[in-house]
């Protein structure tokens, strides 16, 4: 799974990465790089810290793997969006 972080990070002569970006906000406001691609069932989300003043130096340069069945995830995604839509409580 680090091999696949690594190597959609380094290519950045095609937009082949872009394809598997997950919550990118821009270098303004991200302090992490993320991709997600499925394996499976599974969701695999893929990220790194790049920041030098990230909070724990120790992290920068790890690659972090989480792994969620993809419905799941699917379900939290909807369900956010719901709320998003609804009335604002008063």
């Amino acid at each position: 799974m680090e091999e696949i972080f690594r190597l959609l990070l380094a290519d950045d002569e095609t937009d082949f990465r872009e394809q598997f970006q997950l919550m990118h906000w821009g270098e303004t406001v991200d302090n992490v790089t993320s991709y997600a691609y499925l394996d499976g069932d599974d969701l695999m989300i893929v990220f790194s810290y790049w920041r030098a003043e990230h909070p724990f130096p120790e992290d920068l340069g790890e690659v972090f793997v989480a792994r969620i069945p993809a419905d799941e995830f699917t379900a939290v995604l909807d369900r956010a969006a719901d709320l998003l839509d609804a009335e604002p409580v008063r």
